[in-house]
């Protein structure tokens, strides 16, 4: 659920997490502009697509798929699983949010180049957690999504009900 809108609730995983992965190289690009060249206008769209898309992909997972792939194929190890993946939204939302702050720094008249190789250096760690991060969900919810994908519409369904 990238867009907000209507769609097929198993809308293929592997497409949100390549948009995330898509996300983090325009961060990297951004951040590795010489000098003064980061513009206002670029750290907006990268500010708007992670509201839009990385938020939206964290919400999804943690309001709909995790609970119906826990009701399908629940267990404890699944449920401590997808708790640490929570836990990682929250710190990847905080950790993203300062990013784009420092970014916004960078588009400031005055900011220097020691600031700026600060920044970059955040945003290197930060990218490198979020794209880790997916890298882990991909190990465990792919295989799920095989073996289950099929049941899970009509879990969603029936808590969209409830």
């Amino acid at each position: 659920m990238l867009d907000g809108g209507t769609h097929d609730p198993l809308q293929p995983l592997d497409e949100q997490h390549g948009q995330i992965s898509e996300w983090a190289s325009q961060m990297r690009a951004s951040a590795a502009f010489a000098h003064g060249l980061l513009t206002p206008g670029r750290v907006e769209r990268l500010a708007r697509f992670y509201r839009s898309k990385v938020l939206n992909h964290f919400r999804y997972e943690e309001r709909v798929l995790f609970p119906a792939l826990l009701e399908i194929c629940g267990s404890p190890t699944l449920e401590e699983r997808f708790a640490a993946f929570i836990s990682d939204h929250d710190e990847l939302r905080l950790r993203i949010e300062i990013l784009l702050g420092d970014l916004g720094c960078l588009t400031s008249p005055g900011a220097d180049e020691a600031l700026e190789r600060s920044i970059v250096r955040r945003a290197q760690l930060t990218i490198d957690r979020l794209l880790e991060h997916a890298a882990a969900e991909d190990a465990l919810l792919m295989p799920l999504m095989e073996r289950h994908g099929a049941a899970v519409p009509a879990v969603i369904a029936r808590q969209a009900e409830g």
